[in-house]
């Protein structure tokens, strides 16, 4: 019987060399000991004597010695082995499977994902993209048409901002007529402002019988025409005063402003001293000064007339359209016409309808 000096395991089994247990080594027992020691001495006596069959005598050769000592060294392995049981195998001990800790997530780590959040993220990029451009593009137009309306409101549209701000001049006059300060396209005395054909509301720079709105020529009128040879396809309205619709004065400051009739231009003629101007206020420009008795005046520049795209006669005549078309031809319409020797109206100062004119816009006195 042996008892495991490691784990205190006894077993009965005198020739076992390990622990069944713990697979510690087993002390030898007092029997086994003593059997060991016989089997020593009995070989060593067994090799002292001569061998019969092979007739070795003590004094044998060191060779011959040593060759049978190691084959008896082997034999007593052997039987010292013969007597062990087999070694057992230890029992292993249960592995603990242990998790490593993960490492700490960088603030720059990105986690790759799965293609269908990448095509589902692409499509929302697209459709944020979309909307962004159509956001871009909402704003634009905005923008846009509120550039639009403020310059018809600062430049376009001056209409309701001359009803209020217009200056004019009361000169006394019967009628009690008011007369503006400038002429129409004009924000100063001084300044000539647009030209217009007779019956137009909208300036132009090619003032011909092919750009006429009432007519293709002197034979082919369309409206405010009193003779039937004059209109087209013998059209004929028998017209001779220009419906506020038509008027240039009307349409572009509003209100109650108007173009002169003849009447009213020789009503200023007969009430006020006109005199022949070279430098009006220092400002180089030329035309004539009406001064009533009230010492009120205005100032009429020699702004001359435009024929097809020509400016001609500026400086040196002035010609303002009235109302009145032309008695005895409608081609033609009455104009008050100077320049430093005189000032007229009515008697044979008349031109032809698409010619460009200046309007002195008048209104009745509230």
């Amino acid at each position: 019987m042996k008892t495991c000096p490691n784990c205190g395991y006894i077993t009965e089994n005198d020739k076992a060399r390990f622990c069944h247990k713990c697979g510690g080594e087993m002390p030898e027992s007092a029997d086994v000991m003593e059997q060991m020691a016989d089997d020593i001495a009995q070989d060593f006596e067994e090799e002292s004597e001569p061998d019969s069959e092979s007739g070795l005598s003590p004094d044998t050769t060191t060779d011959t010695v040593q060759e049978q000592e190691d084959d008896n060294s082997s034999n007593s392995e052997y039987q010292a082995e013969s007597y062990d049981d087999p070694i057992p195998e230890p029992i292993p001990e249960p592995i603990q499977e242990t998790v490593a800790p993960l490492p700490q997530q960088s603030p720059y780590y990105y986690e790759q994902p799965y293609p269908e959040q990448t095509e589902k993220r692409h499509n929302n990029g697209l459709i944020m993209g979309m909307l962004v451009g159509v956001l871009i593009a909402l704003t634009l137009v905005v923008i846009a048409l509120g550039v639009v309306y403020l310059y018809q409101e600062s430049s376009g549209n001056k209409r309701e901002a001359t009803k209020v701000e217009e200056n004019y001049v009361d000169l006394g006059l019967p009628s009690g007529l008011l007369w503006a300060t400038c002429n129409v396209g004009a924000s100063k005395p001084e300044e000539y402002g647009d030209y217009f054909a007779w019956g137009e509301t909208t300036p132009k720079s090619d003032c011909s019988w092919s750009t006429y709105t009432l007519g293709s020529d002197e034979k082919q009128l369309t409206k405010y025409c009193n003779d039937s040879e004059c209109g087209k396809d013998g059209f004929k309205d028998d017209k001779t005063t220009l419906d506020l619709a038509d008027d240039a004065a009307h349409a572009n400051r509003g209100d109650q402003w108007r173009m002169p009739t003849t009447a009213d231009f020789q009503e200023l003629i007969d009430n006020t001293n006109s005199e022949w101007v070279d430098n009006y206020n220092g400002t180089g420009v030329k035309g004539r000064l009406f001064t009533a008795s009230n010492g009120n005046s205005i100032f009429l520049p020699a702004a001359g007339y435009r024929y097809g795209t020509l400016l001609s006669d500026a400086g040196s005549y002035g010609y303002y359209w009235s109302s009145s078309l032309g008695s005895d031809c409608p081609d033609r319409a009455y104009y008050q016409d100077f320049n430093s020797g005189y000032v007229d109206v009515g008697s044979g100062g008349y031109d032809i309808r698409c010619y460009g004119h200046t309007v002195r816009p008048v209104r009745p006195k509230n």
